[in-house]
């Protein structure tokens, strides 16, 4: 609420909001009260004398005052939010750069699944002052104003008004958190089905060969038709939750002409009392979204609590230490599990190590814990901390992902142009990147093909500046003999640096100083 009242662009938006909502109100107002005039003036010799047009204009300045005010909260609150946005989202991804969840667990932002639930969690926060505070500012407003009309006009019906408004808001917090609880639940099992096709597809022909295919499958469309039916019920709550508070504004108004018909009020002493039941009809337009309101509320929280894990911490003191030559590289799972023994490694310029061993041996999670992206399972990280080791390694997987971004800016290095061509030139991608216009085109992952884009990840270790360089499967997705031109390649080129990589390619691990053979 602070950042609304602070800033310029909120503050703008917050008047004309209120402009809007209070030009709805009277619009109503007005209107049934000059009707109501209309027709009292019609009865009696004064219809002659009636000014008809001073209130006529008034309703049509109204009216245009709501459609104006409209398309003028909807540009410059949009405004205001893409620009929160903008500031908000640049300090959560420098934090993210630097946050433990980032590394770990293999995440990695090439996995749609984890990225489309990211992006959804910052849509979600970044949202949550334009769909839910902005709205609660507006109509906190305009029930305030109100309620002070309400105690000069027509006392009595206040406190049944409050009462209502109470029960109301009881009643819509409740369906809207069943509401979320419901949404969660779904969202939580559309993503256990998106990971249980995405495996039996991946592994299809040894499910077949089990006997396992259609139970696996089963489960996985199981699991779908489960969040179907929760996003469903969440619906119907919401529904729910909007046809009690659209009852807000009739009861409201009905609490009002009783009041005054217990006092006694009738002909022009009714006016007012008509004008004020109609102005809490129309508030009821803007307290019908309410309870879409406290779920975008709900949702903001919890997508925050969410993407608090991809923060960083503060940095602890600094225990770096000289460059290793040799360390102890355990082979351990993610769990805890042991894979294989653990091995030897030196860490010498000009004596590259490749770790040959077939898929699924820890060989990947090793050279993770090496870089400090998973925790060190030993005493002591050999380079003094898992921080020391993230400032001094920079860690190539094979399925580092590709930014909607320019070519340069992918590279992530400030390297002059020719040293960027140079390592495009060293993986076999010039003529791509002339094809798609050079070092300012702007490419994605959609556009490269999985050799590509692992080629481009291999030009960013060459460009990187840190003193050790792991590759996780550096041959992956390219044909063998090109696979073994950009290794040599790129070894020679990284001649001042440690590298290790890991491999399950005998050709490719040959191309190494010292070899390391993982039996998992």
């Amino acid at each position: 609420m602070s950042r609304m009242l602070t800033n310029s662009r909120w503050r703008i938006a917050l008047i004309i909001a209120l402009v809007t909502g209070f030009a709805g109100i009277l619009l109503v107002g007005v209107s049934s009260w000059f009707l109501g005039a209309v027709a009292l003036a019609g009865l009696t010799p004064m219809a002659f004398a009636f000014n008809f047009h001073a209130p006529a204009a008034l309703v049509r300045l109204l009216a245009l005052l709501r459609t104006a005010g409209k398309y003028g909260e909807r540009m410059v609150g949009h405004d205001a939010a893409l620009h929160d946005q903008a500031s908000s989202r640049r300090a959560l991804f420098e934090g993210m750069a630097a946050a433990p969840d980032t590394r770990a667990g293999g995440w990695q932002l090439a996995r749609a699944d984890r990225l489309d639930t990211f992006l959804a969690d910052v849509e979600t926060r970044d949202n949550a002052r334009l769909r839910a505070t902005f709205p609660w500012f507006v109509s906190g407003a305009t029930f305030l104003t109100l309620s002070i009309v309400a105690v000069a006009a027509e006392p009595l019906a206040l406190p049944f008004i409050l009462g209502i408004a109470a029960s109301v808001i009881l009643l819509v917090r409740n369906a809207s958190d069943r509401a979320g609880r419901f949404s969660e639940e779904a969202r939580e099992e559309r993503r256990k089905a998106g990971l249980a096709f995405g495996l039996a597809l991946g592994s299809v022909a040894g499910l077949e060969a089990d006997g396992r295919r259609d139970r696996v499958m089963s489960d996985a469309i199981e699991r779908e038709a489960r969040a179907t039916r929760l996003l469903a019920k969440a619906e119907r709550r919401m529904i729910h939750a909007e046809q009690a508070a659209g009852l807000f504004g009739v009861l409201a108004a009905a609490s009002v002409l009783l009041a005054a018909a217990m006092a006694g009020k009738s002909g022009h002493d009714m006016l007012p009392s008509l004008f004020l039941a109609f102005s809490w009809l129309a508030f009821g337009e803007l307290a019908a979204p309410i309870a879409r309101q406290f779920l975008a509320a709900a949702d903001a929280k919890e997508a925050d609590t969410r993407l608090r894990s991809w923060q960083a911490e503060p940095a602890p003191e600094d225990t770096a230490s000289p460059l290793p030559e040799r360390c102890r590289l355990p082979f351990v799972a993610p769990n805890g599990v042991k894979l294989a023994e653990s091995a030897d490694l030196l860490l010498r310029k000009e004596e590259p190590v490749a770790i040959l061993g077939s898929s699924g041996c820890g060989k990947t999670t090793a050279i993770k814990r090496l870089a400090g992206w998973l925790p060190w399972t030993e005493a002591r990280h050999p380079f003094g901390s898992e921080e020391a080791a993230r400032r001094a390694t920079h860690l190539s997987l094979h399925d580092a992902a590709i930014r909607k971004a320019t070519v340069r800016a992918n590279l992530f290095s400030d390297a002059p142009d020719h040293e960027l061509l140079a390592a495009i030139d060293a993986v076999e991608l010039t003529p791509r990147i002339r094809e798609a216009g050079g070092l300012d085109a702007m490419i994605s992952q959609e556009i490269l093909s999985l050799g590509e884009a692992r080629r481009f990840a291999i030009a960013r270790a060459m460009l990187a500046p840190q003193p050790v360089i792991l590759l996780d499967e550096p041959g992956e997705h390219l044909r063998p003999e090109q696979a073994r031109r950009i290794l040599a390649r790129i070894l020679d080129a990284l001649r001042d640096r440690v590298v290790v990589y890991v491999t399950h390619d005998e050709a490719l691990a040959q191309l190494a100083h010292r070899e390391i053979r993982v039996d998992g």
